[in-house]
Order: structure tokens, then sequence, then C-alpha cells
């Protein structure tokens, strides 16, 4: 072990989850796995990340694909190893410490400048969902690191049969679920437009205009942004646009009169993308309609952040993405790829599909989707066990979702409805909206189906833990509580 005059992890008490996986991840690199750690967002991956560089001797590379993730990254670790840590991006070229941060864009430069020195004893990559890129796997190639650790909120790719090929296994995971549990992200709550047939813009506005504190409205490109903020501000909502043609001290200004108060949302293209520490946002309007599953969970998660006096999260989904998307994927990692034989083909196909989507421009979407009443309380439902951490979804691929359930699973879906439609000791709000999804039960798709058996296990754990499941579950019947008449 490397001997640090600073104390095991800086003198702070870690949180659990980081003094659970160290042991781990030391065990992984021992074993010269090229492992992967999975912790969600804003869970503290540098404070683990510095204690892994203080555990060794040899050269350490890191790297993370921004220039600002650089300079928060060596801070940490040079707080935890002082001394010992240089960068390499732009205009500075540190080679000379143990330690050294790197921009993805700089890697090539960095490993032909280094060529004279024996290989790296420790690659870590920070983001190593971003480590498929050509030019990545080429520099890797030159630096030919003794060992490799990968950490990572999104431990996939956009399109399921990608792999991540540099990686063997996941050796550890802090998901969405283990978060909630201990309060380092808050539980959310999904709203959904119902009003009708209306252009996202217009309903975006509307939901908008119920949001309580600072939230964000993502746009498809810088014009898009500037034009949706003045719409918003010609509509009564202080608003201001963000993005890569502003110089930093106005953005700056932008976010702080966001975070005070004098504005009520920020317009952006590409803000919640890696390094990005807002933890005080209270709401996001998903206005655009992401096709990466990437993307869409780092927005997502970056505005479930815990922070002192927020009690949750509020997303608005004008475009439904909830249906085809969620905040945890199966890893897809070095010998994950698609089975061969006939599924293989159709698993190929289906990714070939994606990978068109996932490669294009996010298109706009005109119109609003607006939900029926039972499918919004569906939705609801499922996602206010999530947010309770009473379910936990895994999500293989999106496109299953949309598919017609088998007959089988339309029989148990109806069998279970009809149970608790009947069941006096599920509230009578509930029990009106359980009633009206079995009539509907034949138009139920795939994942409408899988979502009630995830209730289903809700409910059964609930049970046997002697938990009021109902109550948490109140969200959902406040969010879908309408005039079926009027409907």
């Amino acid at each position: 072990m490397h001997a640090n005059p600073v104390p095991p992890w800086a003198g702070k008490q870690p949180r659990d989850w980081q003094a659970k996986a160290l042991p781990i991840a030391l065990d992984a690199l021992r074993r010269r796995e090229n492992a992967i750690i999975c912790a969600i967002m804003g869970s503290g991956k540098s404070v683990l990340i510095a204690e892994v560089c203080a555990s060794g001797r040899g050269r350490v590379v890191v790297t993370v694909p921004t220039v600002a993730l650089v300079v928060q990254l060596a801070a940490t670790i040079g707080a935890r190893c002082p001394g010992e840590v240089g960068t390499f991006y732009g205009d500075s070229k540190q080679t000379d410490r143990r330690i050294t941060i790197v921009c993805l864009a700089s890697l090539g430069t960095y490993a032909a400048a280094t060529a004279h020195l024996e290989a790296p004893a420790l690659w870590i990559a920070d983001e190593a969902h971003k480590t498929e890129a050509e030019r990545v796997l080429e520099a890797h190639a030159k630096l030919r690191p003794t060992r490799s650790l990968g950490f990572t909120a999104t431990p996939f790719r956009s399109v399921p049969t990608q792999e991540l090929s540099l990686w063997s296994r996941l050796v550890y995971e802090y998901g969405v679920k283990d978060a909630m549990r201990d309060g380092v992200v808050v539980p959310y709550r999904l709203r959904h437009w119902t009003g009708g047939e209306v252009t996202v813009d217009e309903a975006c506005l509307q939901m908008i205009a119920t949001a309580e504190g600072p939230g964000l409205v993502n746009a498809l490109s810088v014009d898009d942004a500037e034009q949706y903020a003045a719409y918003l501000c010609r509509n009564g909502v202080e608003a201001a646009a963000v993005h890569s043609r502003l110089d930093q001290n106005t953005v700056a200004e932008r976010i702080n009169l966001l975070k005070c108060g004098k504005l009520r949302c920020i317009v952006h293209v590409n803000m919640l993308a890696e390094g990005v520490d807002m933890p005080w946002l209270r709401w996001l309007c998903m206005r655009r309609a992401v096709k990466s599953t990437v993307r869409f969970c780092q927005e997502v998660g970056r505005v479930l952040r815990a922070h002192p006096g927020k009690t949750e999260a509020v997303l608005y989904d004008p475009n439904d993405l909830f249906d085809a998307m969620g905040l945890t994927y199966e890893a897809v990692l070095q010998g994950q790829a698609a089975p061969k034989g006939l599924d293989g083909i159709r698993a190929e196909l289906d990714a070939l599909a994606g990978a068109i989507d996932a490669d294009a421009v996010d298109a706009p979407e005109r119109w609003a989707k607006c939900l029926t009443v039972w499918r919004r309380y569906l939705r609801l439902l499922v996602h206010a066990c999530i947010a309770s951490g009473k379910v936990e979804q895994k999500i293989s691929s999106r496109g299953w979702r949309s598919a017609d359930p088998s007959p089988r699973q339309v029989e148990t879906a109806g069998k279970f409805l009809r149970g608790l439609k009947s069941d006096t000791s599920v509230p009578a709000p509930h029990r009106r909206h359980l009633a009206t999804i079995a009539d509907n039960v034949q138009r139920l798709t795939r994942g409408d189906v899988s979502d009630l058996f995830s209730v289903l296990a809700a409910l059964k754990t609930a049970r046997y833990l002697n938990e009021p499941l109902w109550t948490v579950l109140a969200p959902a019947i406040n969010g879908a509580e309408v005039n079926y008449e009027a409907a």
C-alpha cells in the first residue's frame, strides 16, 4: 500500500456504499479484471476514485469526458493525494505526476507524449460508457495499462447489443433504489399531459405554469433553446437560454439567477451532461423527445440529486418518454451481446433500428402525447412504487414495451386486476382506477402488463412486511383523479 500523509477518505466518513465498494474494487484490480463499478449520479464516485488512487504506488491515468470534469476530479483526488496529481488537456500538459487526469479528447496526445514511459499501472475511466469511441480505443491500445477500472452511472450504450468492449464484469452496483433508501437522491413524481390535442410547446408551457421552484427545459439546438426561452417569456414565464455560444460568465450569471429565484427556468441544450452539479433543481420538463437511453438517464438522474429542503423532484413528460425508457438498464459489457439463433437475429434487427434512432438528432415532436386516464394512472402507479423504493425495474431494451403481450400475460393481468378491484383493503379511489384498467385489459401493451406485475410484486412484499403500500402510492391518485364522465 502507498503511504500518504492524508488519512483515508481525506479524514471524512465515507458513505456506506463507498466503504463497501472500495475492497471490491481493489480485489478486482488484484485479479486484473477489467471491472466496472456502477453508481447513480451524485452518489460520490469521485471520492471513491480518489481512494482507489491513494491505494497503490504506480502511475495512474484517470480519464474523464470534459475539461470541467478534469478540473473537478483533479481537486478531489488532489485533496487525498496532495502533490501527486497533474492534468492533461488543452494548454495543460503535465506528464510528470504519479496521477494524471486526462480529458478523453486529449487521450491520444497523452499516449504519444508518454510513449517513452512504462505502461500505466492503472487506468481509471470515469464515465466509462464513453470509452467505446474509436479514438479512445486506439489510445487505450497504445497505453496498454496493466489494470483498468471503470466508473459510470450508465454501464451500457443506447443500443442494447452494442458492447462496452473494454470491460468484462460489473462488480458493484449502487442504483436508484439504493440511493433513494440512503437519501442520496429524492423520490420523483411524474406529470403527463392530459389536456387534449396541443403542441408539445403549448403543453410544456401549461405544465411549467404549475411548477414550483427552479427547473430546466431541454431543447433540440441553440436556436431552438433561444426561441423557446423567448416563447416562455412572452407567455409570462421568466426564462433564459443557456448554450455553447454564451461565454462562461453569462452562463454562470443565468444559473445564479435561476438558483436565487429571479428566473423560473433555463432552456438548455446539453446542461445535464457529465459533471453538472445543480442539486437544488426542483423539476425537469422533458420537452425534447430524446432517443438516447444514456442521455435520458443522465438528465433525469441529475435532477433527482438530494438537497436541503428538497423532498421530491417533479418530471414533466409531455412525450411520455417513461413509457419506453427507465432509470436502470442491464449492463452491456464484453461477452454480453445478443445471443445467436432466431432470438439473436431479432435482437440484432431491433438493435439496428435502435442504432439509427440513437445516432440521429432527436426529432421534434409536434403534438404532446395525451394519455388516457387509465394508462396515466398505471404509469404513475408503477413509478410511485419505483420512487418509494418498492420496485426496481431493470430494462434490457426499449422496443419490447410497445409489443403485444401474450394471451397468458393478458389472462394473468386480468385475474390480478379483478382481484384488486374487489379487494376492500384497497382504497376506493384506487379500486375505481383499477376497474377501468380491467375494462381495457385487451388494450394493454407488454410494457403495461410488466408494470402491473411490478406493482403486484410490490404489493406482495408490502403485505409480507405489513407495510401500508397504498398510502405510499397516494401520488398516483393525486395525479390521476379526474372526472371520468368528462374524459
